[in-house]
């Protein structure tokens, strides 16, 4: 009875926190995360519409706003025994998302950048990883995510790994100009012309709104 009652409270609390989410990682809804080396990686960019698609190795959830029964993301990954785990996300659109494992504390994104990387030791073989919002988020949150696995103490006796990785390779950095972008020439201005935009400025303005909006 009593430990029916603390499960109870425990989820009500947690279904207040994460907007009537419940918090049941593990063992609801627990995903398999896969691996992809990295030297598979896919280096073209891919929207967080795209079907099938793992960019840089980066697998994607959602979270859902307001939907009473529905359970946040939980990403397993196994074999993670004495070796650092590296977490990176990115969110669409830009918002708080926190991630926390069966044992550590939340790590949350800043709502300005929508992204977070954190490399931290591993606190089980088996790390379960819940993806969720804690704060005014009023809609869904699609996110892609990435775990990797450290090398084990034999192979990194100076615990250098996390230092050696790339902490800005995220999906939204494959997006790039397109190869026959014309770029502006330098010219003169004309003292009397005030302020326009010229075609080629209107161009790459039109190429920064399509970035925001895809961000």
């Amino acid at each position: 009875m009593y430990r029916n009652t603390i499960l109870a409270l425990t989820f009500g609390l947690c279904g207040l926190g994460h907007f009537n989410v419940l918090c049941t990682c593990p063992p609801d809804g627990v995903v398999d995360y896969v691996t992809i080396p990295e030297e598979q990686y896919d280096r073209n960019y891919s929207s967080i519409s795209s079907i099938g698609k793992r960019p840089l190795g980066f697998d994607k959830a959602t979270w859902y706003y307001n939907q009473p029964g529905a359970s946040n993301p939980c990403i397993k990954i196994s074999g993670a025994s004495q070796r650092r785990i590296e977490i990176m996300f990115e969110t669409h659109p830009r918002s708080r998302l926190c991630v926390k494992d069966q044992v550590s504390e939340e790590e949350c994104s800043d709502a300005g950048t929508g992204s977070l990387y954190v490399c931290r030791p591993a606190p089980a073989d088996d790390v379960y990883l819940e993806f969720y919002c804690d704060q005014g988020e009023e809609y869904d949150v699609r996110f892609w995510y990435r775990l990797v696995l450290g090398e084990l103490p034999a192979e990194d006796n100076e615990d250098l790994w996390c230092d050696s990785r790339q902490r800005e390779d995220y999906p939204a950095s494959l997006l790039q100009l397109p190869s026959n972008f014309p770029m502006s020439r330098t010219t003169t201005a004309d003292p009397g012309a005030g302020f326009a935009l010229q075609p080629c400025s209107l161009l790459i303005f039109a190429w920064a709104v399509l970035v925001m909006l895809v961000l």
